[in-house]
C-alpha cells in the first residue's frame, strides 16, 4: 500500500490510488511508483497507461513536477528483446494519471 502519502481529496480515485498495494521507491526524498506497477493494479496494459502519460506529458510536468522515461529491454528465450519505455511516478502524477485512466475499477463505483 502506498504507506506514508496523503490523500488530498476524499473521493474515489484517491481512495482507489491508496489501496494500490504496489511498493514505492526512494528517489532524492521522493516516493516514486513504477508505471508499470500501476497499469497492472488498475487492470489496463501498460501500453496503454504510457499512451496517456505521454498524451498528457505537459500538463503532468507543468503541475507536478519533470517525467523521467526509462527504456528496459526483456530478452526472450532466443535471446533477442523488445524495448519497453516507461517511467516512475510522484504521488501527485500518480493522482492525476489514475484519474485520467477509464476503467471498470475506477468508473463502476465499485470502490
Amino acid at each position: 500500500m502506498y504507506s506514508g502519502w496523503r490523500c488530498p481529496l476524499i473521493n474515489p480515485v484517491c481512495r482507489v490510488v491508496e489501496s494500490l498495494p504496489v511498493e514505492l521507491v526512494s528517489f532524492n526524498g521522493s516516493k516514486l511508483v513504477d508505471s508499470r506497477l500501476i497499469a497492472q493494479e488498475i487492470e489496463i496494459e501498460h501500453r496503454a497507461l504510457m499512451q496517456l502519460i505521454v498524451r498528457y506529458k505537459n500538463d503532468i510536468e507543468s503541475k507536478f513536477g519533470q517525467l523521467t522515461f526509462k527504456m528496459e529491454v526483456a530478452k526472450s528465450r532466443n535471446g533477442a528483446g523488445n524495448p519497453s519505455k516507461y517511467t516512475f511516478l510522484t504521488e501527485d502524477q500518480t493522482f492525476f494519471v489514475v484519474s485520467l485512466s477509464r476503467n471498470t475499477y475506477v468508473s463502476n463505483g465499485s470502490i
